[in-house]
């Protein structure tokens, strides 16, 4: 299991109706309104862009009464194992609603059977937290969205594989996962947040013989979230 190899397959959403009339979209998490028709444009070139570069795109339906409008972060909702897909519990209340859909997009996508069933019992995790630095090797970003008891769980599950499972508890307010301060683009490279990354994450990468790709704190970077990119193989990403 690896952040890095060629991607084959992804999972998207894109919201179809307005966001809602409010004057603090950050009642929905969101730092401005929305434009759902730019979206869509934008979202629509996206996949056509990614289909083709060959990656079989998987899009998330949702039902004619719902609006999921974080859903579009399908990342958050589920990550691999050797066990299979594993789905999370996501930490805010405004996003939990969206789960099923996501669940039912996988169970299309790769059959039930390939879904790993955790009980999480009340803690919470999030995909974006749980990222892998070596087949044997994976690190979960803690404090936030995700918390100790659900890497507990997780460290259990992994270690009767021989998977070592280790906590990055993240004190770095500028983004909600680990993911948001960390990406894995190869064997041995990881672009980092250094600007606002706990100085741990780098120290516990270079120990490992990661080379470190430093990212500084643009507005494209931390306004526009430019790190918010697909990784789709080998030191290769898309933007």
């Amino acid at each position: 299991m690896n952040e890095w190899n060629r991607l084959t397959e992804v999972l998207l959403y894109c919201p179809t109706r307005p966001f809602p009339d409010t004057p603090l979209p950050h009642e929905v998490l969101h730092f401005d309104a929305v434009n759902v028709s730019v979206l869509r444009k934008q979202w629509l070139a996206f996949k056509t862009i990614l289909e083709s570069l060959g990656v079989h795109v998987v899009v998330v339906e949702e039902d004619n009464e719902s609006s999921q409008w974080n859903m579009l972060y399908c990342r958050d909702h589920f990550f691999r194992t050797p066990m299979g897909l594993v789905m999370g519990e996501m930490q805010h209340p405004l996003r939990k609603s969206e789960s099923p859909f996501v669940r039912q997009a996988l169970q299309r996508a790769v059959g039930p059977e390939f879904l790993f069933a955790v009980d999480w019992g009340s803690e919470t995790i999030e995909g974006a937290d749980v990222l892998w630095l070596r087949d044997d090797l994976v690190v979960v970003g803690t404090g936030h969205r995700t918390t100790l008891g659900a890497f507990n769980i997780l460290k259990s599950h992994l270690k009767k594989i021989g998977v070592q499972v280790v906590a990055w508890p993240c004190s770095h307010r500028q983004c909600q996962h680990l993911l948001g301060v960390l990406q894995i683009i190869d064997r041995n490279l990881a672009a980092v947040r250094v600007d606002v990354a706990d100085p741990f994450i780098v120290n516990g990468l270079k120990e490992i013989g990661y080379e470190i790709l430093p990212v500084r704190e643009t507005v494209a970077v931390a306004r526009q979230q430019a790190m918010n990119w697909v990784c789709l193989g080998p030191r290769e990403v898309l933007l």
